[in-house]
């Protein structure tokens, strides 16, 4: 028997259930509950344990056996492993698994390091080779001045031996000096990094291994240092309101890219050079070190119509491919965040980024249901324009006055907004990613905008037609009214955000065979890229706490009838293919398991899997899984 008491009326809670010895169960949307007044409510939970097993020996390259060696399971959630150590014949067993396949066992020792298997079948007997590099590095830690770095931790990067990958560990001593031993012969990176925090994590290399020179390590504070870069005076962060002009009539602004349309207007400028520590850590970027490395200029104006912004950006390395359509900040961007009711429950948040071939992709979440969904925001009447130069580039967008009374700005109302620009460089394939903002956002921060000789009672001029139809929809949505908003976008007519929308409300209302219908009808009729990858994205978070809950059949049917056919294109479809894959062996479809895998082996290099290795690897690592279950059945 269990009580929760004193929950929030109207909050939504999620169960999670651990017990020793047994498997973590990741409940799911359909288990949540929401806390009403006076009406206690039910629920019986069920955990089990895993009824698979894992068994063999661990060896070396001569096949001598190795004890001492610490096998490692996570079945998922905190208390969801399972372990075991070799004994001194080298023997293992591991019980309490589940599923076909283990998709992912760690295998440590401290002479041999750590290795990663992936794709390791169950209830057959299995050997693990480690083998002990015979060369070494050496080397010295040291901060941009020369001087050295105590206590550095130092490790290889993934080298592939076998099935597995491997990596080996070492530090840096008081003096900066280091060694590593029992590498793999060839070429490494190495990974440094001080629990203090005080210096950038960095990945090193490649450097051969032959162990014919020493390899000097320079690490960079996390610090913004002065640069040369002049600007003109700004406002300051940490002054405000921020203030701006309107024009009457139509401002002489052509959405394009090219700012030199805005000589002369009367702007306002800000700089936005700083890079939040905290907001850094919870976006997982970096501070960066220099202005050229990463810094933007915001400006801002207004006329009867819309809300012009540009964002003048500089940049020393570009990196703009294939983002996907959920993840915009993966690569440069632009974010811009706005609310006009001072509340702060939702924002509304404009990305801004491109595609290789230049072209501009428009994403982010409305300021309503907090969901982002394709072509939504043009649909609302929002322009963007993005446009490399010699130092950077600039994104240009004129956002309707509509959308911002829409998010509950009203004349005489001060505006919200944060701008935030993301950068992300790939150098060797290596990627670093960084942030500067206007505001802190991992504060709650916002700076305020007033728009100076704007008349009272202002009726703005343009308003998109679309907005009006989405409006009454929205509502529906975030009353969670999901059969009114079902019928609205059944009767909603053409627009390229209605049949997304319309699987996405399908999909919240449980009603998941539906959204899926929906959802590959429009792949097989669109063949838009945008859309292809907002569907793709949004079925693989579907999916995902079915593969923590051990429900691999629900990952098939949630993800075939929509990837299957996709090309390679971008990490949100390989990843979708590799659990797919996953799901595939783990019921026991090998063939179609390994005709996907096949097909990933032809993957663009810079593409990665969930964990950020090489996909061509993982699809082999599990193509081998699957002759060696195939060869043992015969």
């Amino acid at each position: 028997m269990y009580v929760f008491d004193n929950l929030i009326v109207g909050s939504e809670y999620s169960i999670t259930v651990t017990a020793e010895g047994y498997i973590t169960p990741n409940l799911g949307r359909a288990d949540q509950i929401i806390a009403e007044p006076d009406m206690p409510q039910y629920k019986d939970l069920t955990i089990s344990k895993g009824d698979r097993w894992l068994e063999g020996k661990v060896h070396d390259a001569s096949g001598k056996p190795i004890a001492g060696v610490l096998l490692s399971v996570r079945l998922g959630g905190p208390s969801g492993r399972v372990e075991a150590v070799s004994d001194a014949n080298g023997h293992y067993r591991l019980d309490g698994l589940i599923g076909v396949m283990i998709s992912r066992i760690s295998v440590n020792h401290k002479d041999f390091g750590r290795y990663r298997f992936e794709y390791v079948p169950t209830n057959l007997p299995y050997n693990f080779e480690l083998v002990r590099g015979t060369h070494s590095i050496s080397g010295k830690v040291v901060d941009t001045e020369g001087n050295p770095v105590m206590n550095a931790h130092i490790y290889t990067r993934d080298q592939y031996h076998s099935a597995g990958t491997v990596n080996v560990f070492g530090g840096s001593s008081d003096n900066g000096l280091f060694t590593i031993d029992g590498i793999m012969d060839g070429t490494v990176k190495l990974a440094v990094s001080t629990s203090d925090r005080k210096y950038k994590h960095k990945d090193y290399g490649p450097f051969k291994t032959d162990g014919r020179e020493e390899v000097t390590l320079v690490m960079i504070k996390n610090t913004l240092p002065e640069d040369t870069i002049e600007y003109v005076p700004s406002v300051k962060n940490t002054q405000g309101p921020y203030t701006t002009h309107y024009v009457k009539g139509e401002i002489p602004v052509t959405v394009d890219g090219d700012l030199a349309d805005w000589a002369g207007l009367d702007t306002g400028l800000v700089n936005i050079t700083e890079g939040d520590r905290e907001s850094n850590e919870k976006a997982r970027t970096n501070i960066p070190q220099s202005l050229k490395e990463l810094s933007a200029r915001f400006m801002c104006i207004a006329d009867d119509d819309y809300v012009y912004m540009a964002v003048d950006v500089t940049d020393d390395n570009l990196y703009f491919k294939d983002p996907g359509f959920d993840s915009a900040w993966n690569q440069d961007c632009v974010e811009i965040l706005f609310f006009g009711d001072n509340k702060k429950e939702f924002a509304g948040q404009l990305h801004i980024t491109a595609y290789e071939n230049g072209d501009v992709m428009l994403s982010g979440r409305d300021p309503v249901t907090n969901e982002r969904y394709p072509y939504f925001w043009e649909s609302a009447g929002v322009r963007a324009a993005l446009k490399v130069n010699d130092k950077g580039y600039t994104a240009e967008i004129a956002v309707p006055w509509s959308v911002l009374q829409w998010s509950g700005w009203e004349p005489g109302r001060l505006m919200g907004m944060n701008v935030r620009v993301y950068d992300s460089d790939v150098d060797e394939g290596e990627r670093s990613r960084y942030l500067v903002e206007w505001a802190n956002i991992a504060g709650e921060e916002y700076r305020e905008i007033v728009f100076s000789g704007l008349p009272e009672g202002f009726t703005p001029g343009y308003r998109s037609k679309d907005l009006d139809r989405i409006h009454p929809i929205f509502t529906s949505i975030k009353d969670k009214d999901w059969g009114s908003a079902e019928k609205q976008l059944r009767a909603a007519g053409d627009g390229r955000w209605v049949k997304p929308m319309l699987g996405r409300v399908l999909r919240l209302s449980q009603k998941e065979d539906e959204s899926i219908g929906v959802f590959a009808d429009i792949l097989r009729e669109s063949h838009d890229s945008k859309i292809e990858d907002w569907i793709i994205q949004s079925a693989y978070r579907q999916a995902m706490p079915f593969r923590s809950g051990g429900d691999y059949t629900k990952i098939i049917s949630t993800l075939e009838p929509l990837v299957v056919d996709c090309e390679n294109r971008n990490r949100a479809i390989v990843r979708s293919k590799l659990l797919l894959g996953q799901s595939y062996f783990i019921n026991s479809k090998y063939e179609k398991a390994r005709k996907l895998m096949v097909g990933l082996l032809d993957c663009d290099e810079s593409i990665r899997n969930y964990y950020g290795q090489s996909v061509q690897k993982d699809a082999q690592r599990m193509i081998d899984s699957i002759d060696r279950v195939l060869m043992a059945a015969h």
